[in-house]
């Protein structure tokens, strides 16, 4: 008992001594050695000297400013590492290290603005974060996003995927849902083909990697224009299009709604305002509708070229089930335009400004048109291929025409106004038939004296019209507005001064499979190498093929025209059509 009772008192000794002077904590300190930086555009470093006198920690609020470490026990130094500002804005980091959220310290770090002349690359996948500036793979953002940022000279990279626009054109209300299009405001480009979940790397494969621009707004509706070219002119620059399928567009099926000057009747894919600069190329445009123009309206002034590029499908409810060149400059290089629709003229290609402000100029090399039908609803509508009509300069060169079906002029129409306002249309190396017209004209149609038909080493036979096998179709005098030099009209040789000379053609025997050859990139009939076809030998040469063009604005490219549609070399040889022998 005695022992207990000397612990309970020890015990109690202790607890009643208590060290009542306390301690005093230390006083979170940190800070840096300056508050703020501006650097340069380029990609650079900064270093921090940061003082603390506790464990700490930092961060930055930019994924384009990264920190050497991001926590520590004592002061120590920083880098920062800086990635390249491609915006053409400046842009703010907060780089903020702390102790505890009151003891904390910020340095505030600005990047110079991209230069205005510097080109920018946006990545953009189908999943992009809108929030993102899309500088890398890895942050890509959206197309929204992306055609909000980009100026001239500036590059869209888009991931394998579909896309539907959600801006709407400029100068649009913002009552009509149907007025969102993806708008090509300046000259920039877009490139598709690339894979959907692309990193670091990646490497386009459009044939794996297909890029969808789509007019398909949801809830049953549709945009008027997938695609809205806007850009204004600029010296040396222009907007691009590469490696995209542009479909379900629908114009509106009443005209006379404008949005900017813009027609929402017209140019169901696409429409290109007055003036615009811009290239497509590997672009499939297909499945669109319009009152108007389902494929492409081309205002006036404007510059377009579309290379490897084919449009099918396409439905319009009038004119131009493909193409309408309204006072456009238009270059076509390997395309094809197949199994298109109008309910009255040119299902293919439409050539009018109907203003006659400006000519409406077309430069078509080894294209084919085929399968296109503008006699579903009217049977006496022209042009299935082609309507060239008053003020249009128009040249085909290594063209194929079969399958089309129209009234009048089922490969190509012409149609004038008056001597002033021609309509004027040379083909020269191209082969056209198999083709068919309700009213006149299987493979080409003048409507009347107001045109001008030039027709050089060319083959035009085997078309039907309404009595039996017809090629050429007239109305009252306009027999002597052709003239038809080296080629095959109706079975029959023609030489270079014009006249028939001996032998005779048979399509049935004479011409191949119509299909793809060699390193061609569009179908035609290639000449059967037999001594009786006199398609061989009795065309013109290299230099008669020159002369034929010489003078025209703008000049023919000639390197398509020395060669075939397949892109065979016509030096050495003498062969009419689109195709020699195979």
């Amino acid at each position: 008992m005695l022992m207990t009772g000397s612990v309970i008192f020890c015990l109690s000794s202790c607890l009643n001594d208590i060290d009542e002077s306390g301690f005093t904590p230390v006083e979170p300190k940190i800070s840096f050695d300056k508050q703020t930086e501006n650097v340069a555009n380029t990609a650079s470093t900064v270093t921090l000297n940061l003082t603390s006198n506790l464990p700490w920690r930092i961060s930055s609020d930019a994924a384009w400013a990264t920190l050497s470490q991001s926590y520590g026990d004592e002061s120590t130094e920083i880098t920062v590492t800086i990635a390249k500002n491609r915006l053409r804005e400046e842009r703010i980091a907060n780089i903020t290290a702390y102790i505890t959220p009151d003891s904390k310290t910020t340095f505030v770090l600005s990047q110079a603005a991209a230069e205005a002349s510097e080109p920018i690359t946006y990545y953009v996948k189908a999943n992009g974060d809108g929030i993102s500036t899309g500088e890398t793979w890895e942050t890509a953002t959206t197309l929204a996003t992306a055609l909000s940022l980009a100026g001239d000279g500036d590059t869209i990279l888009l991931g394998a995927g579909q896309y539907s626009p959600v801006a709407l054109l400029t100068g649009a209300k913002g009552d009509d849902e149907c007025e969102k299009t993806f708008e090509i405001h300046s000259n920039f480009a877009i490139i598709g083909g690339y894979p959907a979940d692309a990193t670091t790397g990646a490497e386009c494969d459009p044939a794996a990697n297909e890029t969808i621009l789509s007019g398909d707004l949801g809830n049953g509706k549709s945009a008027y224009h997938v695609l809205a070219v806007t850009s204004a002119p600029v010296s040396g620059q222009k907007a691009q299009l590469k490696n995209l399928t542009i479909t379900g567009g629908s114009g509106k099926t009443v005209a006379g709604t404008f949005t900017s000057g813009l027609e929402q009747a017209y140019g169901g894919a696409m429409i290109v305002a007055k003036k615009a600069v811009v290239d497509l190329e590997n672009c499939t445009i297909k499945e669109n509708k319009a009152f108007h123009a389902a494929g492409a309206y081309l205002c006036q002034g404007s510059i377009v070229t579309y290379k490897d590029c084919t449009f099918s499908n396409n439905e319009a409810m009038h004119n131009a089930g493909a193409i309408w060149n309204v006072g456009s400059t238009l270059t076509m290089y390997d395309c094809t335009i197949k199994n298109n629709i109008s309910g009255q003229q040119a299902s293919g290609l439409y050539s009018i400004d109907e203003t006659y402000e400006y000519v409406s100029v077309n430069r078509i090399y080894n294209c084919s048109f085929y399968g296109n039908d503008n006699t579903k609803t009217m049977e006496k509508r022209s042009g299935a291929g082609a309507y060239i009509r008053a003020y249009s300069d128009a040249i085909f060169v290594n063209c194929t025409f079969t399958e089309n079906k129209a009234g009048w002029g089922a490969g190509i129409a012409l149609h004038g106004q008056n001597s002033s306002k021609i309509a004027d249309c040379t083909v020269i190396n191209c082969t056209i038939t198999g083709n068919s017209a309700n009213n006149a004209g299987g493979a080409i149609s003048l409507y009347n004296t107001n045109v001008s038909l030039k027709v050089y080493n060319s083959i035009l036979t085997g078309n039907t019209g309404p009595g039996g096998p017809e090629d050429i179709g007239f109305n009252s005098g306009t027999e002597a507005q052709v003239t038809v030099k080296s080629s095959i009209r109706s079975g029959a040789v023609i030489g270079y001064e014009g006249t028939t000379i001996s032998g005779a053609f048979d399509p049935t025997t004479m011409l191949g499979t119509f299909g793809l050859y060699g390193a061609g990139k569009t179908m035609c009939y290639p000449l059967i190498d037999m001594p009786a076809n006199p398609a061989i030998a009795n065309g013109m040469t290299v230099e008669q093929l020159k002369e034929m063009v010489a003078g025209a604005n703008p000049a023919v490219d000639e390197s398509y025209l020395f060669a075939d549609q397949t892109g065979a070399s016509r030096t050495g040889a003498s062969s009419m059509g689109a195709c020699m022998v195979k």
